[in-house]
């Protein structure tokens, strides 16, 4: 009987631990606290057009149980709008390559971002370099507390507009990218770089930047300076050009407006003048 029942338990206990290895199990330990509504005011004034023209792809590291929680990353940023974000494992680094050329075959005006953490920091600087020899630019390239992958550090390639390099508390100065933004954390490790208030601020401030440079087309004539467009006015009805009588309205359109005196005509009853009248 005690067999049974530590059999049982120990049953339970695998199924809970194999439940805990899903994706995004991990999520939980590294929430992400929205920014205050001051903060995004002037994100949330950004055309929804220009906003729509942007695509953002999150490449996650070696970190299965999203630990770092770049999955709730990515959908913080997509409750601001930009609806056209990816999110990938390490191995969806080839499949962004492809979608990145068939985006941009299909749209040649679209703002291309970048965002890696850990492991996949230098899979996007991969992706980047590989777009450049075709002749794509990348706006904007985000390392997460990146690593080298195979001792090659991280760099902002020549088809990048900017690089923001964020690194963790523990981590040297022999890591700053040049010519980026570099930024250091001081109160949190690794996996606290993801969700960190100022990475937040970050993307939200960059994102805004890239999204006001994707041309929109609209109908309204461009407003030129010094040069005063005058208000549409609206006119009064002209006047008539000759006087009515008082009994034009029996009259046909044809002799309307024609003063004949103050008695009808005999035109408005169909009669001969002469014979109206006669005995």
């Amino acid at each position: 009987m005690l067999g049974k029942r530590l059999l049982s338990r120990v049953g339970s206990c695998g199924l809970a631990f194999m439940l805990c290895m899903q994706a995004g199990c991990l999520q939980m330990f590294h929430p992400v606290d929205p920014l205050p509504p001051e903060e995004v005011r002037d994100l949330l004034q950004v055309p929804t057009a220009c906003k729509n023209g942007v695509y953002v792809f999150f490449l996650q590291g070696i970190d299965p149980l999203d630990l770092s929680n770049l999955k709730g990353l990515h959908d913080y940023v997509r409750s601001l709008g930009y609806i056209k974000t990816y999110f990938g494992l390490p191995f969806h680094a080839f499949y962004f390559e492809k979608e990145i050329l068939a985006i941009r075959k299909r749209e040649p005006n679209a703002r291309i971002v970048l965002v890696g953490f850990s492991y996949g920091a230098g899979l996007i600087r991969d992706l980047a370099c590989g777009l450049g020899k075709h002749g794509i630019d990348v706006d904007l390239l985000v390392y997460i507390d990146g690593v080298e992958v195979d001792s090659r550090p991280l760099i902002r390639p020549k088809n990048v507009g900017k690089v923001v390099n964020i690194l963790a508390n523990n981590r040297g100065d022999e890591l700053f990218v040049c010519e980026a933004e570099n930024v250091r954390y001081d109160d949190v490790y690794h996996f606290g770089t993801v969700t960190h208030p100022k990475t937040l601020r970050m993307l939200v401030r960059e994102l805004g930047e890239v999204a006001l440079r994707f041309p929109v087309v609209t109908d309204a004539p461009p407003v030129v300076p010094g040069v005063i467009v005058p208000t549409p006015q609206m006119l009064p009805a002209p006047k008539p050009t000759t006087k009515r009588g008082e009994w034009d309205f029996l009259q046909p359109d044809g002799n309307a407006g024609v003063v004949t005196g103050s008695k009808p005509t005999t035109a408005a009853f169909g009669m001969p003048p002469a014979t109206l009248g006669q005995k």
